[in-house]
């Protein structure tokens, strides 16, 4: 990612660790927040982001996920091959309008589907709906 300082693009790359809300100030003041998969492509970050404004930039999943995040309408994904993640990134910040829909659908969409809550009540209704059938788990 070297190569965005040289194309105008200011890069907040933190070594170390940050607090919580240090991160989450961090994503409500940028455009992007790069979300890589860490020890598993499903993490909070990849959530986060959008909860406080931001677009997330996530390499391509590699499970299947619960309610996604879709490449375009909530999040920007990059393959692995070289330049792919500045290319995306260029791109993306080339049109300011599209990443503020990005980023409200983004943040409706976690809203709705990924705080603790509505995934407390997924997990929930899914147990109903097990007992209901007359399945068990």
């Amino acid at each position: 990612m070297s190569g965005l300082g040289t194309k105008g693009v200011k890069v907040d790359f933190v070594q170390g660790t940050i607090s919580r809300d240090e991160f989450y100030r961090r994503c409500a003041s940028s455009w992007l927040t790069w979300s890589p998969e860490g020890f598993g492509w499903d993490c909070f970050r990849h959530y986060e982001a959008p909860a406080c404004g931001s677009v997330p930039v996530c390499n391509y999943p590699t499970i299947e996920r619960h309610r996604p995040l879709v490449s375009g309408e909530h999040a920007l994904f990059y393959s692995g091959e070289p330049g792919t993640l500045e290319k995306a990134i260029i791109q993306a910040l080339a049109d300011k309008d599209r990443l503020r829909q990005l980023a409200q659908r983004g943040r409706q969409h976690v809203l709705a589907n990924h705080t603790p809550a509505a995934l407390a009540a997924y997990v929930v209704e899914q147990g109903l709906a097990l007992g209901r059938d007359g399945r068990t788990a």
